[in-house]
This record gives C-alpha cells, sequence and structure tokens, in this order.
C-alpha cells in the first residue's frame, strides 16, 4: 500500500509544481519592445512588493552587458537607467511592454511560469503597450 502511495504521489508530482519556461529575447542594438509572459520568481520582487518584480532585478540577467542597455521605458515614461543608477518604475508589471534601448546586441533569458494565454490585460486611457501572450512557443530567431 505504501508503495502504491509512493508511486502515484512521483506520478501527479509534475502536475502539482508549477512548471518552469524560459524565456529567451534577442536585443539588438537600437529600439526594442519586448514583454516578459512569465510569473516570476519570489527573489526578483523587493521586500513587501506583490504588484511584480523589481525592474533592476529583471534586468540584472543581462549580467555583465547591463551596460549595453542604454534606457528602458513604460508607457508613462517612467525610465530606467542603470549607468545613472536611477530607475522609477515602482516594478515590471507582466500585462506592460517596454522599450529597450541597446548600445550593442545581447541575449536576455529569464525562467518563471509561464502565463495563461487567456490572461485578462487591462487597458488604461491614454498610450498601452501591451505584452503578447501567445498560446503556443514562439520561434525565437531575430531577423539579420
Amino acid at each position: 500500500m505504501k508503495r502504491l502511495v509512493l508511486i502515484l504521489f512521483i506520478a501527479l508530482l509534475p502536475a502539482l509544481l508549477p512548471a518552469q519556461d524560459e524565456l529567451r529575447i534577442q536585443l539588438l542594438p537600437g529600439h526594442n519592445l519586448i514583454s516578459c509572459n512569465l510569473r516570476m520568481p519570489r527573489e526578483f520582487f523587493r521586500e513587501g512588493e506583490n504588484r511584480g518584480p523589481n525592474v533592476p532585478l529583471m534586468m540584472a540577467q543581462l549580467g555583465n552587458n547591463i551596460r549595453f542597455l542604454g534606457i528602458m521605458e513604460d508607457e508613462r515614461g517612467r525610465f530606467y537607467a542603470p549607468r545613472l543608477n536611477f530607475c522609477n518604475i515602482p516594478y515590471w508589471d507582466v500585462t506592460d511592454g517596454y522599450l529597450l534601448v541597446m548600445n550593442q546586441a545581447t541575449e536576455i533569458v529569464w525562467e518563471g511560469e509561464r502565463l495563461p494565454a487567456d490572461m485578462n490585460i487591462p487597458m488604461n486611457v491614454g498610450w498601452n503597450i501591451i505584452s503578447y501572450l501567445p498560446e503556443y512557443r514562439l520561434n525565437h530567431c531575430c531577423p539579420k
């Protein structure tokens, strides 16, 4: 009986754990419009912030290539400028898109739980940059 319970638990374990998915984004020199359709792990959140991950922590995934990021801007005109050590974007909203101005090409990689493709995306009055949450895996190639 114990063996049967153990086998059932092992068989059901993948369904009980959140699926981790990897998102790779090729960033080109100049302007890049990106979104992140992953629910990020808690290590990306500032203490006490539950609305979304911290922008500098998200961009830290660039590692040494963070110097390639000139500026990151949201739809409200708030921005993150790592060389100036300035960020007035309060959190990364996964239903928004972001404009990144890159000095050089690089790649950013995040891991987290994929968001449902049918989730609601709020539309605000005025300018909206929204994320795209497809139901299928995107081709991760970049135009040359």
